[in-house]
């Protein structure tokens, strides 16, 4: 009897126990399948949606948090500003010229105005034109001349050289070159003996003032200009002297112009921070105001600047390389990239008010495809 009371006891048990493993087994089964539905949610939230057509990115301006309180008294101004400033009724089309290239990098050419859609502010431009027109050049070579660049004068020099020797006979060309001040070296010529000549006079001086006479350039040799104009500017970003322009107010400038800026990105941190002896046999000592050296914040700031330039205005950024005889075929086609530029003229809202920032964004009906133009604009 006591035998058969254990079998029943241990049977009770068993079965008991098979109950518990079976319902932890169930658990854990729909713990599995419930967390697969979740990561598989997720994934598919995260993948990009496909696309039929492929669009530009707006230009938002690089958010810095000790900024804010200054962003909130500006825009606080600028909103009592524009409160009652409607745009005057003045002719104030705009042209933005865009680059459309596949990604292998190869430059579109075949497009035509039915492939492009126009936004402002997300709303749709209903009418513009698109100018296909063969138009000669204005080039502004802008080089960065100052100490913590002083080293690379000769391959600056020969970089200069190789741009204008692949632009075409009627493309003009201002060379400027620019430290604590900016020195205009050729006014717009296509003359080539008088820009090669002008190369060679090329030479460092102290300070980084890169703020204040990149808005010099913009509003005293740009304003008014016609004709297709791009600005190729070759510097590592770092402004050390700048005092009557600063990183948010000359962005602003360029903003309101329709000029591409190519940006030929030179790395000078590791250099300088070993000291680069110069011509004269004594250390570079690269210093701001405050006599302090320059750390690597400085020079992420400067790579934040030149992204919003171009971002802004619609070019691109490449890494300077020296330029020998044998490696010209390796300069960025600038001058070539400019010719295959689509031009699209529009009237922008009359709603817009004076000083307001409208981002732009731009629309191709085909897919996979990088669009490089201008990012916003300043209503005037």
């Amino acid at each position: 009897m006591l035998l058969i009371l254990k079998f029943i006891s241990a049977q009770i048990k068993y079965i008991f126990m098979k109950s518990i493993v079976k319902k932890i087994i169930i658990l854990v089964f729909c713990l599995v399948m419930s967390l697969s539905t979740s990561y598989s949610q997720i994934s598919n939230e995260n993948q990009p949606i496909s696309k039929d057509y492929s669009e530009s990115v707006p230009y938002t301006p690089t958010e810095f948090p000790d900024k804010d309180a200054k962003k909130e008294k500006k825009s606080k101004a600028n909103a009592d500003k524009n409160k009652n400033s409607v745009v005057s009724n003045v002719d104030k089309s705009l042209t933005i010229p865009i680059t459309v290239v596949d990604k292998q990098g190869m430059v579109i050419t075949d497009l035509n105005k039915s492939d492009f859609q126009i936004f402002v502010d997300d709303r749709k431009i209903d009418n513009f034109t698109m100018e296909n027109k063969e138009q000669s050049l204005n080039i502004i070579l802008l080089l960065d001349t100052s100490p913590s660049t002083a080293y690379k004068i000769k391959d600056f020099q020969d970089y200069a050289a190789a741009v204008v020797e692949n632009l075409e006979p009627q493309d003009k060309v201002l060379l400027a070159e620019f430290n604590y001040n900016l020195k205009i070296r050729t006014e717009f010529t296509n003359d080539r003996q008088i820009i090669n000549k002008a190369i060679n006079k090329l030479k460092f001086g102290d300070g980084t003032s890169l703020y204040d006479n990149l808005q010099k350039i913009f509003e005293q040799q740009i304003k008014g200009l016609e004709g297709r104009t791009a600005l190729i500017l070759i510097t590592d970003g770092v402004d050390t002297t700048s005092f009557k322009s600063d990183y948010e107010k000359s962005l602003e400038t360029v903003e309101k112009f329709n000029v591409p800026i190519f940006v030929a990105y030179v790395e000078t941190f590791e250099q300088n921070k070993k000291g680069m002896p110069n011509r004269n046999g004594f250390s570079l000592g690269i210093t701001n105001f405050s006599k302090q050296p320059l750390d690597k914040k400085d020079y992420e700031l400067g790579k934040y600047y030149l992204n919003d330039l171009v971002s802004l205005s619609g070019g691109r950024v490449s890494l300077f390389e020296n330029i020998s005889g044998s490696q010209k075929g390796t300069l960025p086609q600038f001058a070539q990239e400019l010719r295959l530029k689509y031009y699209l003229k529009f009237t922008p809202p009359e709603t817009d008010k004076i000083g307001e920032r409208k981002q732009i964004k731009v629309r191709v009906n085909r897919p996979n495809l990088i669009l490089l133009t201008k990012g916003s604009y300043i209503a005037n």
